[in-house]
C-alpha cells in the first residue's frame, strides 16, 4: 500500500509511508500477501500498520475510559486481576449425581473457585430419568437431576457460601434453579449468600441445539437482571426472596386459569415431578397451581 493508494480514513504518516516503501517493500517482493485486502468478519478493513497518527482524533474520556469506567475498554473492574483472580471452573457433570458430587469436591480441592455444572439431555428437555423418552442418554453428557432429591446429592457438602454456581440449562433453568436454592437451604447456607448464574440462552436452543421444550414467544420473554456486589462485579449476585420470578423459558399459569381448546395433557417429566402432580394445561403454559415457592426464587 503507497501513499498514493493510502486506506480511506487513513491519516498521512511519513514514518509508515517510509517503512512501505523499505521494509516491507522488501518483504512482499519473496512473499505476496495472500490476498489484496484483509476483513474482519464485519467488513471492516484491517490496514497493514497503525501508528499514532492514527489516534490523532481519539478522544480518550469517550473511546478508551478508565478500568471500571464506561466503554469498558481496559476492563470492567477498576484492579482487575491484580485483586482477585477470575473464577476458575470446570464445567463438569456425567454418570450420576454422587459421581458428580465426587467430581465436584475433587476441583475444588484442586484450587477451582467456582462450579459449572454440566446436565445431560433429558434433565435439559425436562424429562424423568426413567421416562422412555430419555432411554439412551441418562448422564451420558451431563448429570442426571430430576428431583430435589438428585439436586441435594449432586451439592452434598460443597461449600455454596463461598462458590458461585453456573448451571448450563436453558429450557428447564427456572426448575432447576429453585432445586438449586431449596437444596442450598437445606444445607442451611442463606439464599443471600447463594451465587451463580443459569445460561437462559433459549434463543441458542431455537437455532442451533434443539432441546427446546416450550413455545417461542412465552420463551424469548428474557429479562436479565443483573446485581453489582460492592466491587462492582456483576457475575456474583445475591437471590433475592422478595422479587417474584420473571421466568425466561415457560410462562406460570394462575390455579383458575381456564385451559384453552388446545389444552393438552403435561407429559411425565422432571417438570411433572417437581410440582408432585399432573393436571391438564394449555399449550403454551406450564401450570404451578402445585408449588407456590417456585414463583419466589428470583
Amino acid at each position: 500500500m503507497t501513499p498514493s493508494r493510502r486506506a480511506a480514513g487513513e491519516v498521512p504518516d511519513p514514518g509508515r509511508d517510509r517503512w512501505r516503501e523499505t521494509i516491507r517493500a522488501k518483504a512482499l517482493g519473496g512473499a505476496p500477501e495472500r490476498r489484496e485486502a484483509f476483513e474482519t468478519s464485519s467488513g471492516i478493513v484491517v490496514r497493514d500498520l497503525y501508528t499514532p497518527a492514527d489516534l490523532a482524533g481519539m478522544d480518550e474520556a469517550r473511546d478508551l475510559g478508565r478500568p471500571g469506567e464506561y466503554p469498558f475498554t481496559r476492563g470492567v473492574q477498576p484492579t482487575m486481576y491484580r485483586s482477585r483472580f477470575w473464577t476458575m471452573r470446570q464445567y463438569a457433570g456425567f454418570a450420576t449425581a454422587e459421581e458428580t458430587n465426587q467430581r465436584f469436591r475433587y476441583l475444588l480441592d484442586q484450587g477451582q473457585t467456582g462450579l459449572s455444572v454440566a446436565f445431560d439431555l433429558p434433565t435439559q428437555m425436562g424429562y424423568d430419568s426413567d421416562a422412555p423418552e430419555a432411554e439412551g442418554e441418562v448422564g451420558r453428557v451431563g448429570v442426571p437431576i430430576a428431583s430435589l432429591a438428585d439436586m441435594s446429592v449432586l451439592l452434598d457438602g460443597l461449600p455454596l457460601g463461598k462458590v458461585s454456581t453456573s448451571m448450563t440449562i436453558n429450557a428447564t433453568a427456572p426448575i432447576l434453579l429453585a432445586l438449586y436454592v431449596a437444596a442450598a437451604e437445606a444445607q442451611g447456607v442463606p439464599r443471600a449468600e447463594i451465587a451463580g448464574t443459569t445460561q437462559n440462552d433459549i434463543l441458542k436452543d431455537y437455532i442451533a441445539r434443539g432441546p427446546y421444550i416450550f413455545p417461542p414467544r412465552p420463551s424469548m420473554r428474557a429479562r436479565r437482571r443483573n446485581r453489582r456486589d460492592g466491587r462492582g462485579a456483576v457475575e456474583r449476585h445475591a437471590l433475592r426472596p422478595d422479587r417474584r420470578a420473571r421466568c425466561a423459558s415457560v410462562r406460570l399459569s394462575s390455579p383458575n386459569r381456564r385451559a384453552s381448546s388446545a389444552r393438552r395433557t403435561c407429559r411425565p417429566s422432571g417438570v411433572s415431578a417437581v410440582l408432585g402432580r399432573r393436571h391438564r394445561c394449555t399449550s403454551r403454559t406450564i401450570c404451578a397451581r402445585a408449588s407456590s415457592t417456585l414463583c419466589r426464587i428470583w
